[in-house]
């Protein structure tokens, strides 16, 4: 769910095993977490982010990095 509270999940499909990883930034571009950074398998995975309790509510981006694609999500926490 988008916006969201409590967690978010985001859905991708490998077409082969490889490297991925996923990290949070700010709306001004500060990594504050990151999501995964290992070699998964082949196939539709779900990646899932539970901020902690400090962070704020606003507007954030979950960039995600397999292989030589990127691709960035917004995601909207509101406490």
């Amino acid at each position: 769910p988008n916006p969201f509270n409590s967690s978010t999940e985001i859905e991708i499909e490998l077409p082969y095993s490889q490297s991925v990883s996923a990290e949070v930034l700010t709306i001004d571009g500060r990594k504050i977490a990151s999501v995964i950074d290992e070699k998964l398998s082949a196939g539709k995975h779900k990646l899932l982010w539970r901020p902690n309790k400090n962070t704020p509510s606003g507007i954030y981006y979950i960039r995600i990095k397999t292989g030589d694609n990127e691709y960035t999500r917004k995601a909207v926490l509101i406490k």
